[in-house]
């Protein structure tokens, strides 16, 4: 048994290491492990290879039932981790233990085609997909890789119109875009607004429906970055030369943003305000409870192609918060979008605007996780 044990961890670590690359842009040391509470076989091992030392916990459980068409019910998660010495962060055992085992997904693999993107955010206490940004930060990569191919630069005018467009194309479908901040956030923007005639401080500002006489001024102090409560978001807008972006790019993406959500009378072909399928997500800001991990989830490769992905509570009262990220269902937006700007006044394909996004979006992950690497970085296989 102790043979088959370590030719068993042996061939995984091999298979993960071949692998890893493809987990985010910087290549990390992997072990691995998984639980399933229905499993019926257990199996335990140690190995090292190369100078890397892998652990393998495997639960394995029948798949009798299937999701839909090819992905069927998790039945085992794999971890993929890396060594860390921080006296804080979260270990192989701590994540095993968050995650539970793989019945816990069951009901959990949301489809990328039909569901809402939530930026990476340790704060957000709702099961999400994730992506930077979210689906406002995935249009961006559009917008930028428009402009770069294209070679010409989009005005406040031209952004606003592919921004409409793309919200009321039939094929984007008709769930929520949000965009996420937080209370401090909103506390600057409120103490350092000032409005032409208006003397009084402004207080209790409703960001969702503001007062008509505040929306210009708002506007202009959204294009700057203290004003957002995103960590992705204020980046972009202080530094746009590290992710390639022309000065203005990301500010006129948030005005066009604000300009659709506070006017309920842009509607899309069916009649139904553009708005309705927006929204804004007010995080608390609590610097108590930093982020312990970073945890990109995959799925199996018949729920890969099925395009239904792990979803994840970033955020919980009950325990530490992790980063979470899914970069197969990013990728399916991704292409989405790619192929909504082919239809636009460009004569690149949708396959070569999809690619230049992919870039630019790991060129934008590498950024934000140099960011937070004082944290463990994981890979969750749910499959």
């Amino acid at each position: 048994m102790a043979v088959s044990v370590v030719v068993l961890v042996a061939l995984m670590g091999l298979v993960l290491r071949g692998s890893r690359a493809t987990d985010m842009s910087r290549g990390r040391a992997m072990s691995t492990s998984g639980a399933g509470s229905t499993s019926k076989v257990r199996i335990h091992g140690n190995i090292k290879l190369s100078g890397q030392k892998y652990r393998a916990v495997c639960s394995c459980a029948d798949r009798t039932k299937a999701y839909d068409g090819n992905c069927t019910l998790p039945s085992r998660l794999r971890i993929h981790t890396e060594e860390t010495h921080s006296d804080s962060a979260m270990t192989s055992d701590d994540l095993h233990a968050l995650l539970g085992g793989p019945a816990q997904f069951a009901p959990n693999l949301f489809h990328a085609e039909h569901s809402n993107f939530m930026d990476i955010d340790h704060r957000v206490s709702k099961l999400c997909l994730a992506t930077l940004g979210g689906e406002l930060g995935e249009f961006l990569h559009g917008l930028n890789a428009f402009e770069t191919l294209t070679e010409s630069r989009l005005t406040e005018t031209d952004v606003a119109l592919y921004f409409k467009r793309w919200l009321g194309w039939a094929e984007r479908g008709i769930h929520n875009m949000t965009f996420l901040t937080d209370g401090k956030a909103i506390d600057h923007l409120e103490s350092y607004l000032v409005v032409p005639g208006v003397e009084e401080a402004i207080e209790d500002l409703n960001l969702r429906s503001p007062q008509q006489a505040y929306r210009d001024q708002i506007l202009k102090d959204l294009t700057k970055y203290h004003n957002h409560g995103s960590k992705f978001i204020r980046s972009v807008l202080r530094h746009p030369e590290k992710y390639y972006l022309s000065k203005d790019l990301a500010g006129n993406l948030v005005k066009a943003f604000f300009n659709v959500l506070w006017d309920s009378s842009q509607k899309d072909a069916s009649n139904l305000p553009l708005n309705s399928r927006m929204t804004i997500q007010i995080l608390e800001d609590f610097h108590a409870h930093p982020a312990t991990a970073w945890v990109n989830f995959k799925a199996g490769e018949g729920c890969t192609v099925s395009k239904r992905y792990p979803a994840f509570k970033p955020s919980s009262s009950q325990r530490k918060s992790i980063f979470i990220h899914q970069p197969g269902a990013a990728r399916v937006l991704r292409k989405k979008i790619a192929k909504f700007f082919a239809l636009q006044e460009i004569d690149d394909s949708a396959s070569e605007i999809f690619q230049l996004m992919d870039r630019r979006a790991s060129l934008a992950l590498d950024v934000f996780a140099k960011s937070v690497s004082s944290i463990p970085f994981y890979t969750v296989v749910v499959e």
